[in-house]
């Protein structure tokens, strides 16, 4: 919550005293003040913020929000990519190759690389 800067109110009339302050929260509740942050983008951004958002019935805010929480950053991205790839070896491991070593796994990665990059020829054709 923001602390609110208090300043004296001696000899401010009564009505503007409480027109100064907040209403109170009804019993029971309470009163959040809620930060806003502003970004600043250019007219067509937000122009077609606005149309995405208006198109999905929601706000730039909510269309922003959603966009941030669901979007991966590249730690996550990674760390899923490790995760599965462990599961993925586990699983060969226990299934399909009980004996594939650390050596063997490496040796894949490096044929996947070198096929890839052209430095495996294919079936009959010359080398490149």
């Amino acid at each position: 919550m923001r602390k609110r800067k208090i300043r004296s109110l001696a000899g401010v009339p009564r009505i503007a005293r409480r027109l100064a302050d907040p209403p109170p929260a009804p019993p029971g509740d309470t009163l959040v003040q809620v930060a806003d942050t502003t970004i600043t983008v250019s007219t067509a951004v937000r122009d077609r913020l606005a149309a995405l958002a208006d198109d999905r019935g929601t706000t730039i805010a909510e269309l922003l929000q959603e966009w941030a929480t669901e979007t991966p950053t590249k730690a996550e991205v990674e760390q899923q990519r490790k995760e599965s790839a462990e599961r993925s070896i586990a699983y060969l491991r226990t299934h399909i190759a009980p004996h594939l070593t650390d050596e063997d796994l490496k040796t894949g990665e490096r044929f996947w690389e070198d096929f890839f990059a052209g430095r495996i020829p294919l079936a009959g054709g010359p080398a490149t």
